[in-house]
């Protein structure tokens, strides 16, 4: 995954680079980076792209994101359908 800056120059930056390489789970090979990246990574990741971004004084960047499921995460606390009226008082 990585963050590709244009500032409309010829050079554009890159920021943000993370590889992943396949690695074993379940005994099985993993091919993709699919099976290695969720939005908890996504989320620390963005932010450490959101700190490079800022550092390069960029105030008016445009992140551009597919619907991948990883960029649509909730946060652990948000209640659940099966959770019991006493659990979200």
């Amino acid at each position: 995954i990585a963050g590709i800056l244009d500032d409309g120059s010829d050079v554009a930056h890159l920021l943000g680079l993370d590889i992943f390489v396949g690695g074993k789970k379940s005994g099985k090979i993993v091919k993709d980076y699919h099976a290695m990246f969720n939005h908890d990574h996504f989320v620390d990741w963005f932010g450490r792209l959101l700190d490079k971004v800022e550092k390069l004084w960029w105030s008016s960047a445009v992140f551009v994101m597919d619907n991948a499921k990883y960029h649509k995460g909730k946060p652990k606390s948000t209640p659940k359908g099966s959770w019991k009226k006493t659990d979200l008082y």
